[in-house]
């Protein structure tokens, strides 16, 4: 009754276990550890431990091993990587400890192997987004020191600068609030225009006029973007066509044929109905975000037009650089 109790724990375990000779050799396997390491029982009976493990995991397994032996340690907890028959590593948690022998020497390991290959997966998919998170914390701390730098630069006073830079700062805020809501997989370009032009307008502002097709841009052409639209709508609100009553603003994108045979997004900017208007005399940092930095984020180009009518501004690039929605 005993023997068979064991044999049933033993070969009914939702763990992998084995008996271990002491020179390393599996004596006796479960099916979850055929599952596990990927090889069958007859491939490891008789074959060493150090046979299937992982190059650069045996010689910790030695240490662990030989403190065991010498008395050291009761047993030792480790994660382990097992090369599986079709070459694919397989993680285990192994906990190996010893049965007891005759007075002179132990018998055998035991060892209960448990898969963790999920968990590491897990690690792993942490780790590249602790990686991600790294890098786009420091390309935005890039730009907001840009921002500070230009807008110190240009403002007439404490208060000058206090009130550029907090714009420019909520307009990056806009944009990354769309970006979160889209787990960072990119930004409708139709919502990042509403969510750049909210803070200057009434709701159902008739004075905006948008439209185009589903574009859904990439993460870090959507912050560029959205930097482009806040200074475009901060100037019309200040000297353009929505600093006035009767000023219209239409924003459209579209999907254009190049010479090349490729195909490019056009997002058009166009202001009429307002003031006269006139190229600026000085051009400070919210000219260069409009025209330079954000045809350089997106590897396209800007047009900008002063007409007297109005403001136009055109901003293409290619269209492999998003996914249509």
């Amino acid at each position: 009754a005993s023997e068979a109790a064991f044999h049933g724990t033993f070969h009914n375990a939702a763990v992998g276990m084995a008996h271990i000779a002491l020179d390393g050799t599996f004596t006796t396997v479960n099916d979850r550890l055929c599952d596990i390491v990927g090889h069958g029982r007859e491939e490891l009976l008789g074959k060493r431990a150090d046979a299937i493990t992982h190059p650069d995991d045996r010689e910790t397994n030695r240490r662990q091993t030989a403190l065991l032996l010498s008395g050291s340690i009761a047993s030792f907890t480790c994660d382990t990587r097992f090369v599986r028959a079709d070459g694919d590593i397989a993680w285990v948690g192994s906990t190996v400890s010893l049965q007891p022998g005759d007075a002179s020497a132990p018998a055998y390991f035991i060892a209960v192997i448990r898969d963790i290959g999920p968990r590491k997966q897990a690690e792993g998919h942490q780790r590249f987004l602790m990686r991600e998170l790294t890098h786009r914390t420091k390309n935005l701390l890039a730009v907001i020191q840009a921002i500070a730098r230009q807008s110190a630069r240009r403002a007439d006073g404490i208060e000058d600068f206090t009130a550029r830079f907090s714009k420019r700062i909520q307009g990056i805020s806009a944009s990354h609030d769309l970006l979160v809501n889209q787990d960072w997989r990119g930004a409708p370009l139709g919502e990042l225009v509403k969510k750049q032009l909210a803070p200057f307008l009434d709701e159902g502002d008739a004075r905006v006029k948008l439209g185009g097709p589903d574009v859904m841009l990439r993460a870090e052409d959507a912050q560029a973007i959205g930097l482009a639209l806040h200074e475009l709508a901060t100037n019309a609100i200040k000297y353009g066509a929505l600093s006035v009553p009767g000023g219209i603003v239409s924003i459209s994108w579209s999907f254009e044929a190049r010479h090349d045979g490729d195909t490019e997004v056009v997002l058009k900017w166009r202001e009429s109905n307002g003031p006269p208007v006139k190229s600026p005399e000085r051009k400070g940092f919210g000219h260069a975000v409009v025209q330079t930095m954000v045809a350089s984020s997106v590897g396209g180009a800007v047009q900008i037009d002063y007409a007297l009518d109005g403001l136009n501004w055109m901003l293409s690039f290619p269209a492999p650089k998003l996914a249509r929605a």
